[in-house]
């Protein structure tokens, strides 16, 4: 590769780069050597040719029990030496709900997005039995209506094959995520909720810690 200390910002080099591929170049310092870098046009000009995922974590300690089949209140699970779990506690065969409210981030795409509880389970309920978790939400754009349908609520399903009941478990990834509402963006209100699914077989009680929300992104600032 030829260097070029006259090159500047969104200029192509002339010699010992190939063809550009719809791209422009810079010319970066990296560990004391001159190098050229592509420039995604899509992305505010980083070099960065795939957009990062981003991930937000709700705390099952900042949510609130809905209304109507709401979820226990937050307590704290306290360990021998002196750690202390807060969280929400979900019974066994219950359909109860936790919600939270943010405003996405302005880079958020708009798409899917896929959730992963944190939890404690409290007995040493195993053989193969399965702790389910539901997460579903919904978008509003500013003037949308409020009484909107939340997106189908989609599963993380945990076998606990032997006795967790002393272990923080990070449970399966959910499938896409789809919000409801018009249209999902970037900087809109979003509504979440999770409940424990009435089908799984784990008899005791669970308590979710919080909820990690991983999504695309269309930029790399979100301001």
């Amino acid at each position: 590769m030829a260097w070029d200390d006259a090159l500047t910002d969104e200029t192509t080099p002339s010699t010992g780069v190939g063809t550009p591929l719809n791209a422009a170049w810079y010319l970066a310092l990296v560990n004391g050597i001159k190098a050229y870098f592509p420039v995604s046009t899509a992305n505010g000009g980083t070099g960065i040719a795939t957009l990062p995922r981003r991930t937000i974590w709700l705390s099952a300690a900042g949510g609130w029990a809905s209304t109507t089949d709401g979820a226990s209140a937050a307590a704290i699970t306290e360990t021998a030496n002196g750690g202390e779990f807060m969280g929400v506690s979900f019974a066994a065969d219950a359909t109860k709900y936790l919600n939270w409210m943010h405003v996405m981030p302005s880079n958020y795409n708009g798409g899917v997005v896929v959730a992963t509880p944190v939890f404690l389970p409290v007995t040493s309920n195993a053989s193969n039995n399965t702790i389910i978790f539901s997460v579903q939400g919904a978008s509003f754009a500013s003037t949308e209506a409020k009484n909107v349908a939340f997106g189908t609520a989609i599963d993380s399903s945990y076998t606990v094959a032997a006795d967790q009941s002393a272990n923080v478990i990070f449970g399966p990834t959910t499938g896409n995520i789809t919000l409801g509402g018009t249209s999902a963006a970037g900087g809109e209100l979003v509504l979440w909720r999770v409940h424990r699914d009435t089908a799984d077989t784990y008899t005791g009680a669970v308590v979710l810690l919080g909820i990690r929300i991983t999504y695309l992104t269309n930029a790399t600032s979100d301001e």
